[in-house]
């Protein structure tokens, strides 16, 4: 979708709403009459390789090339301009200085803008010792605690942070308990208490808001019982019933719902008694049956890491991103081979495996928390 199209598209778009005013159609529009027809409108506009790409969430290597990109050079603007993806996860190698790192997300995201009308999501992770920014520049790390004051105090520091380096999105904060051993993810989880944690993941959420910073929300159903060993094996367990989960692990991430989590990650860790053996963000049982459907959620989804090894191990490329989909995720989080990976998303939607009308709902989710957040060209001048 050209920048030619994406003008003349907003032209029309504009000129049938004052119609509308003009006749008196509809009452006075609300900021959810404004943005659904915003989404619906480019959503009919799109191509159908436009609208899979909107749902990978990958990095600048991934699209132009093995070299570590930092700077939006031809190589990438090009690559950008064939495959407008969703969203971007900068790390350490994207990374040289203060001034480079700003222009280059400040680039990212006018270059999509001009040429799609739809916003670039520019991911990063700041929160305890998975914290790019901070590791890089020798800067303090947004340490977890937990108490809900210190938590919205690190939500903000963290957002501030991320902000200022011209990102939007963070990986972060995590909902999962912390466990009575060594947990995988001990060192940024809030707390063993389900309360406590729950109510430290809404301050931290509501901190990130108000600097503009949307909030990812992982690792749904919650993997703090998983140990670090078993992070390198084939295959993660949690909790042995639905019951132990809904008492305990899902607690703060019903939490970050209300308090307007922009995603919910989900792991790629399999749980007892749901669907046996297969990772939770390829569980239609997890996804769909529990989080949308139990939960009432119906945010946009994300996948765990496809590179992770418990996703990986299941399935790879083309196959993961089809049985995500088909689970009810809405974006792949970076899946090991792109190309790949598109194309046999693309195959399962072009032989009727997946329904069209399926990828639509996915997007339309994605460019509404687009829409919400000021990332989508033709309500930015509203």
């Amino acid at each position: 979708m050209k920048k030619a199209l994406t003008v003349l598209l907003a032209l029309i778009f504009l000129h049938s709403v004052c119609r509308a005013e003009e006749f008196s159609v509809v009452e006075e529009e609300t900021e959810f009459d404004r943005i659904e027809a915003a989404t619906g409108f480019i959503l009919g506009s799109m191509t159908l390789r436009e609208k899979l790409c909107q749902l990978f969430f990958t990095t600048p290597e991934s699209l132009a090339g093995d070299a570590a990109a930092d700077a939006l050079d031809d190589r990438l603007r090009e690559a950008l301009a064939d495959y407008p993806v969703g969203g971007i996860v900068l790390f350490g190698q994207n990374m040289r200085t203060p001034p480079q790192l700003k222009s280059f997300t400040e680039d990212l995201r006018e270059y999509s803008l001009e040429e799609t009308g739809i916003g670039l999501l520019i991911g990063g992770e700041e929160l305890g010792n998975v914290s790019a920014i901070a590791l890089k520049y020798g800067l303090d790390t947004a340490a977890a605690g937990d108490d809900p004051k210190r938590a919205g105090e690190t939500g903000a520091f963290a957002a501030a942070r991320l902000s200022e380096y011209g990102f939007n999105l963070n990986f972060a904060p995590l909902g999962d308990l912390k466990s009575e051993g060594e947990g995988e993810v001990d060192s940024r989880a809030f707390s063993n208490d389900p309360q406590t944690a729950a109510q430290c993941v809404s301050a931290f959420i509501r901190a990130q808001s108000a600097y503009g910073i949307i909030s990812v929300c992982g690792h749904f159903p919650g993997i703090g019982n998983v140990s670090r060993l078993n992070t390198f094996r084939a295959r993660g367990k949690i909790y042995d019933s639905e019951e132990a989960m809904s008492s305990e692990a899902l607690i703060p991430f019903r939490a970050a719902m209300d308090s307007g989590t922009g995603m919910i990650l989900v792991t790629g860790v399999s749980a007892y008694r749901m669907e046996k053996d297969v990772p939770c963000c390829f569980s239609y049982q997890a996804v769909t049956g529990l989080l949308r459907e139990k939960m009432g959620y119906d945010g946009v989804v994300i996948t765990d890491s496809l590179r992770a090894p418990f996703a990986s191990s299941y399935a790879q490329d083309g196959k993961a991103a089809v049985l995500a989909i088909e689970a009810g995720c809405d974006m792949l989080l970076l899946p090991k081979d792109f190309s790949a990976s598109l194309e046999g998303l693309e195959k399962a939607v072009l032989s009727g495996r997946i329904p069209e009308a399926r990828i639509d709902e996915s997007v339309r989710r994605i460019l509404t928390l687009k829409a919400v957040w000021g990332h989508l060209g033709l309500l930015r001048s509203k």
